[in-house]
């Protein structure tokens, strides 16, 4: 079986998960499946579908099954994901990525039943080459009623990781993804299972105990790339709300949007440079 919008000839693409080029420079992503993760291809093949023409939400160009493998075919994003650009990412640049991710997300959670995307993190957020945010990786997408266990342990909640989730789920994986970015920090550290706080040794908890209560301290690395300290201290904010243990205090994904476009037109105070700043966390707490 074979299904695709691009022509048969690409039917013989068929090795391990792999980058191909055609004549014209445009290039596809060949990713497997086996049978042990046959619910997760169709899961990508029903979604993917459903949300075809959203412009952030990644493009499925055929899929198929052979007597050893399943497969689905995307087109190639050649700048990669926000994980492998973190660290030349400017202000404008992170508000894009948000701004679009949110708006997949929203997408979720606007469906009938509303869905859940239960594994938001930077390795799953492509970059076209304008720099839009392609959130990708439907494997484990689902409405709330489904016990899908899935996800990845410091972005995903430990109640989601055991298959029960909710919008404010996705909610929460943005708001690590948010610290990310703003942090400049290249890993999120796993918190252990065995932990009775969730948070130990997460970026969630480093960043709460370095800011202090008055939340006038923002990251010196996010001044570096164009960001006012007025936005600054909001978007750290946003981080944190989104982030927070309990999930019903999490805003919705429109009023992330909202406050999103709020920061983005932030001006910065004539008093800015005489708020303290945090040492880069690319060093490890």
């Amino acid at each position: 079986m074979f299904t695709s919008n691009f022509g048969s000839e690409n039917k013989i693409l068929l090795g391990a998960n792999s980058v191909h080029r055609g004549s014209t420079g445009a290039g596809i992503v060949i990713k497997n499946y086996t049978d042990s993760t046959r619910n997760q291809w169709m899961a990508e093949i029903k979604y993917l579908v459903a949300f075809r023409n959203h412009a952030n939400i990644v493009q499925l160009l055929g899929y198929g099954e052979t007597n050893r493998r399943l497969f689905l075919i995307y087109p190639l994003m050649g700048r990669g994901s926000v994980q492998q650009n973190l660290h030349g990412l400017t202000w404008k640049q992170m508000l894009q990525i948000l701004k679009g991710t949110a708006a997949a997300i929203t997408a979720l959670h606007s469906h009938s039943p509303p869905l859940i995307h239960r594994d938001v993190k930077p390795a799953n957020i492509l970059l076209d080459q304008e720099g839009n945010a392609i959130l990708c990786d439907f494997g484990t997408v689902g409405p709330s009623d489904q016990a899908i266990a899935g996800g990845t342990p410091g972005y995903t909640e430990r109640a989601t990781l055991d298959g029960q989730a909710q919008t404010g789920s996705d909610i929460y994986s943005l708001g690590v993804v948010i610290l990310q970015l703003i942090m400049k920090r290249e890993r999120v550290i796993r918190p252990s299972i065995q932990s009775n706080n969730f948070r130990d040794l997460h970026i969630i908890g480093w960043v709460t105990e370095a800011l202090p209560r008055a939340g006038h301290v923002v990251d010196i690395s996010l001044l570096l790339t164009g960001c006012n300290t007025r936005q600054a201290r909001a978007i750290s904010q946003l981080g944190l709300a989104c982030s927070n243990q309990d999930i019903l205090s999490r805003p919705t994904i429109e009023a992330v949007t909202e406050r999103l476009l709020e920061i983005e037109a932030t001006k910065s105070s004539r008093w800015s440079n005489l708020w303290r700043c945090l040492p880069s966390a690319n060093s490890q707490p």
